[in-house]
């Protein structure tokens, strides 16, 4: 794992850091696999497989399927899959109707593992100039505050954001794995910079509350996704994505505007 040294100085020249990450490709394609076979279910039935776990704040942590539409007034047209292990609980019952649930939980599972193992290694190197940090994100006795979301975003015209602008609200991001580059990050909107993943690699973002939680020395960081027409996953999927959100249970409260608003230097 990085060094605390080398985190910071890659978080300084470009708003994230590449870190070492278990899985590779093939493992996060299959993940996929299962689920696009999820989606196919009737709408109805996927609707079925959603829970908001209480986090004694106004907003909760919605685990298990949704779907965002413009015409809705949301940002940008997508479906995604929360998975924290409370899952394996509350869609017990489904995932023995529907055996596409339930790989793609197997699937989530072993990606929420990997992640929280690398997340901890990271946050462990964040302790040196800042102590307790690790122990803010890993309480004593208690699952983390964690999931893996699993997105997809609908067709879009070639050069038209798929996902707008935004901080992350949560503590922080590991960015695994996405079917092709579109992802753009950097420290506001006027200096970003498009971004590959690398085979066996992760890319760690600070999220909005990140500053509160390092005195104020690391910065959220800024990011988006544009639709690039020949890089579309499928005639139906424009793209995939898996991400890893990590953030505590205890943390600054943030508005729509906080974290849609770039925080320019």
């Amino acid at each position: 794992m990085l060094t605390l040294e080398e985190l910071t100085g890659q978080l300084r020249e470009k708003s994230h850091a590449i870190v070492p990450f278990s899985l590779r490709h093939a493992d996060f394609q299959q993940a996929i696999d299962r689920f696009v076979r999820f989606l196919a279910l009737p709408l109805p039935e996927k609707e079925q497989v959603y829970y908001n776990m209480d986090l004694g704040d106004d907003r909760g942590a919605d685990i298990g399927y949704q779907r965002r539409l413009r015409s809705e007034g949301k940002i940008d047209n997508r479906e995604f899959f929360h998975y924290h292990p409370i899952a394996e609980e509350k869609f017990s019952a489904a995932s023995h109707q529907h055996p596409e649930l339930r790989e793609l939980l197997d699937a989530a599972r072993r990606i929420y593992n990997e992640s929280k193992q690398t997340m901890s290694d990271v946050l462990r190197a964040f302790d040196a100039s800042y102590p307790g940090l690790h122990a803010r994100f890993f309480p004593e006795h208690t699952e983390p505050n964690f999931c893996v979301r699993f997105l997809k975003y609908d067709m879009a015209t070639p050069g038209e954001f798929l996902a707008k602008g935004h901080y992350d609200r949560g503590g922080c991001t590991l960015a695994l794995a996405e079917s092709a580059p579109g992802l753009r990050i950097g420290i506001d909107d006027l200096h970003l910079r498009d971004v590959i993943h690398d085979e066996g690699k992760a890319l760690f973002m600070p999220g909005l509350s990140f500053p509160e939680f390092t005195n104020g020395d690391i910065p959220p960081t800024w990011h988006d996704v544009v639709q690039k027409g020949e890089d579309a996953y499928s005639p139906d999927i424009a793209r995939w994505a898996i991400v890893f959100f990590a953030d505590t249970y205890i943390k600054p409260k943030t508005t729509w505007e906080d974290r849609h608003r770039p925080q320019r230097i």
